[in-house]
């Protein structure tokens, strides 16, 4: 029997819930530490299982594997800059937010080790330096046959992995992506969204564009639609274009080299 699988990017996910808890604490104003740590904890664990709960009773499946960060990512040895701004806002927190951050991890590693696996769920991934995002892309490429997937995250970095058999659910908007919508929307192949990446970069990761070169312009370039006189076509196939567009797109593809072929368990 050909299954509907939900995909969860684990971490896209709690965070959601991390930040709708602080919000919450914040506006009543929990600022002891012990009731901060319970009010962190319950409402990420709750914020999380309900919504998994959630999205298996408005996709009609049973069928859910969870996607971990696996701590520290191997892009960081190819491009020590990789992530380097999330790094640096750390060092800015205040201690209250450091310290919900700490929560976060601390129920991530609690869902992943313990609570997920006693509750007898088998879909359960996280390989040490690979993200979420990787992981994702391994199951999306070997989908039992007939199978289909409905991978559940904000980050659109995933639109690399549409296909007629795989999809994305944003939560946050409740909107799903398919292959049609995107090549509506974007006039391009889902699998040249890397290539799109690689040129314009990506200030949440850290990884630096051509030069002038944005979403937008890099999307015209591949569908040959930018004027060959353009500043920003010049920077494209400039050298120093070129070499900064091959650096990239091993940042930006999914997965990442050396990521593990993963394959559901059907239970």
């Amino acid at each position: 029997m050909n299954r509907t699988w939900l995909v969860l990017d684990c971490d896209n996910l709690a965070h959601r819930h991390l930040y709708a808890t602080a919000s919450v604490m914040k506006t009543v104003g929990s600022d002891r530490q012990g009731m901060m740590h319970d009010g962190l904890r319950i409402g990420i664990l709750h914020g999380f299982l309900s919504e998994v709960s959630y999205l298996r009773g408005h996709f009609h499946t049973d069928s859910v594997a969870f996607c971990f960060d696996g701590g520290e990512s191997l892009r960081r040895r190819f491009c020590p800059e990789y992530k380097s701004a999330r790094r640096l806002r750390m060092n800015v927190m205040s201690d209250w937010e450091r310290a919900a951050k700490r929560e976060l991890f601390r129920q991530m590693g609690l869902l992943r080790e313990k609570y997920l696996p006693d509750a007898g769920v088998r879909n359960v991934f996280s390989v040490v330096g690979y993200e979420a995002d990787d992981l994702i892309a391994s199951i999306s490429s070997s989908l039992p046959t007939g199978d289909e997937a409905i991978l559940v995250s904000t980050d659109r970095d995933l639109y690399q992995l549409l296909s007629h058999r795989v999809c994305i659910y944003d939560q946050r908007k409740k909107k799903q992506v398919t292959i049609d919508s995107f090549l509506a929307e974007y006039r391009l192949h889902p699998k040249e969204w890397s290539r799109v990446k690689a040129l314009a970069g990506c200030t949440t990761d850290s990884v630096q564009g051509v030069r002038g070169v944005g979403e937008i312009t890099a999307l015209k370039y591949f569908r040959g639609e930018l004027g060959r006189t353009r500043k920003a076509y010049r920077a494209i196939v400039s050298p120093e274009g070129k070499a900064l567009f091959q650096d990239n797109l091993p940042l930006v593809r999914l997965p990442f080299e050396g990521c593990p072929r993963l394959k559901l368990e059907q239970g």
